[in-house]
Parts: C-alpha cells; sequence; structure tokens
C-alpha cells in the first residue's frame, strides 16, 4: 500500500475515534493527504485542531461549521488562500498558518473577534488589510517573512498588541501610528529597508 493510502486510513480512525467520543482535539499533523477530509467538519465540539505538514492546497468551505474551534494550526502546508466561511470561526483564539504560500489577508479576519495570536510567518504577503487593525484583542502578531511594503494607519487600533514580528519584509518607513500600540513590548524589524524609525518609536527604548 501506498504511504497516503496508509495515513488516509490513520486520518479516518482518528476522525472516527473522535466523533464517538466527542473529542475537543484532533491531531491530524504530517498526514500526507492533499486535503482535509470533510468528515473534519462534522467534527462541532472539536476546540483545538492541529493539520499542520499535510499538503493542503486550501481549506473547505465547511471549516465554518467548527464553530467551537478555538486552536488552528495549519501550517506548514501549501495553501494560497482561505476560504471566507473561516472568518465565521468567532470563537478562535490561536490561528497558525506559518510557512504557506497565502499573496493576502482577506478583509473578512475581522470577524475573528476573539483572536489574541495570529500567525503569518513565510507566507507571500505584499500588504495588510487595514481590517486587521479591528482585532481587538490581538495580543500577538507575527508577520515575519513576507514582502510586506507598509502598515496602514488602522494598525494603531491593535491596543493590546504585545508582541509584534515584522523582521524581513520591505518596510519602508514604518508608520508613526506605531505609538498607538501601547501595550506593545516587544518588536522585531530587522531584514527591512528602513533607513530611519519614526520619533514615536523611541518610546519603546527603555
Amino acid at each position: 500500500m501506498g504511504l497516503r493510502f496508509i495515513d488516509r486510513i490513520r486520518a479516518w480512525r482518528r476522525i472516527r475515534r473522535a466523533a464517538s467520543t466527542g473529542a475537543t482535539e484532533l491531531d491530524l499533523n504530517s498526514l500526507n493527504l492533499g486535503r482535509l477530509p470533510l468528515g473534519v467538519c462534522r467534527l462541532t465540539a472539536l476546540k483545538k485542531l492541529y493539520i499542520v505538514e499535510m499538503r493542503l492546497t486550501s481549506l473547505p468551505p465547511k471549516i465554518g461549521n467548527l464553530g467551537s474551534l478555538e486552536i488552528l494550526y495549519a501550517g506548514y502546508n501549501e495553501l494560497k488562500s482561505l476560504p471566507p466561511e473561516l472568518f465565521k470561526l468567532t470563537a478562535l483564539t490561536n490561528l497558525h498558518l506559518q510557512n504557506n504560500q497565502i499573496a493576502s489577508i482577506p478583509a473578512g479576519i475581522s470577524g475573528l473577534s476573539a483572536l489574541r495570536n495570529l500567525d503569518f510567518d513565510s507566507n507571500a504577503l505584499t500588504s495588510v488589510p487595514p481590517e486587521l487593525g479591528d482585532l481587538a484583542a490581538l495580543e500577538v502578531l507575527d508577520l515575519r517573512n513576507n514582502k510586506i511594503a507598509s502598515l496602514p494607519p488602522a494598525f494603531a487600533k491593535l491596543t493590546a498588541l504585545e508582541v509584534l514580528h515584522l523582521s524581513y519584509n520591505k518596510l519602508s518607513p514604518l508608520p508613526p501610528e506605531i505609538a498607538g500600540l501601547t501595550q506593545l513590548v516587544a518588536i522585531s524589524l530587522n531584514g527591512n529597508e528602513l533607513s530611519s524609525l519614526p520619533p514615536e518609536f523611541f518610546r519603546f527604548d527603555g
């Protein structure tokens, strides 16, 4: 039997077990499936879903059925876009999408009002939508290793943000609105195209 066939059997067994027990957590990490089994989207009790390194090229619209989901790890796949239905998961507090091929953050991201940790490290982003500023609960934001050239003024609305990773982008210049991030305690900026920093930045120094 091929490895993918064996992984499908493993996935089916885990999904069936989760369905029969009402499990709140499902781990399908590293199973070479290429797509998310639709049976996962019927596990409405799930709070934690791990689908890392599965060679996923997309997420099914029915992922929006997982209304109890709080934590989603979907990094190290081949995702190029995100379905609108993902942003109906209003219970999500942690969304990890690092090491994919996502080219843009949809405006619908503003629907994830409970989000505290958002990770887009190592994708293909060239911009950040102003709607990201609507994530009032966000504490950690990782946008490292993209191609982002600027940040919108609405970034200043992220008043709960404590950690901001922006290294290895194309930022130039840094917006003065960063002074509005009053809870920020850590920021990474190396590997950008910054020739200077706005005066507002230096309030973070000591």
